[in-house]
């Protein structure tokens, strides 16, 4: 597969299947995956969710594994985030410049689906794996605290309903749009 380096962020509501369709693409592609649940993961173990301090270490090191990709290596990236308009912009305008300081280009997937799928997928059972929202309640509770529909304000953007569509299908058709560029 002919590509530049690219940093490849999927991102989306709580359950819409980033990570499932990260571990798709990467199957397609080769790229390997930096899934931000290892990162809250490692700080949460120490740190409050919600407490600043945890939260501004954890987009440190999150620049820090992206600074590091971008200096030392020269494949793509798949990284998983959720965007929440007016809260986490920082996040993804700072790594996004990051990775283009270090040559690669950067995409960004919103993966999105209609509310009643949505409300299926949260209920996986696998979900909990990473500790992620795996009720409805907690899911709806969520979507009224932040704003997560919207798309970042980025260039290279790219909406996909995944409604009607496998985690493949999705990473087949992601594969497409960056295979022209």
């Amino acid at each position: 597969m002919v590509m530049s380096k690219s940093l490849i962020f999927l991102y989306g509501l709580t359950g819409v299947g980033k990570l499932t369709v990260a571990k798709e693409l990467s199957k397609l592609s080769g790229f390997p995956i930096y899934h931000n649940h290892l990162t809250s993961d490692l700080v949460y173990s120490v740190f409050d969710r919600g407490e600043k301090t945890g939260s501004l270490l954890k987009q440190k090191i999150r620049n820090l594994v992206i600074q590091t990709w971008g200096k030392t290596c020269d494949f793509s990236l798949i990284t998983t985030l959720i965007y929440k308009k007016g809260d986490n912009e920082n996040y993804f305008e700072e790594m996004s410049s990051t990775a283009k300081k270090y040559g690669a280009s950067v995409y960004y997937f919103h993966l999105e689906c209609d509310l009643e799928e949505l409300k299926k997928r949260v209920c996986c059972s696998d979900r909990a794996e990473f500790g992620k929202i795996t009720e409805v309640e907690l899911l709806e509770e969520k979507m009224r605290e932040v704003d997560m529909l919207h798309d970042v304000p980025f260039e290279n953007n790219y909406s996909i309903d995944t409604t009607k569509l496998s985690a493949k299908e999705t990473a087949e058709k992601i594969l497409g749009i960056l295979k022209k560029g």
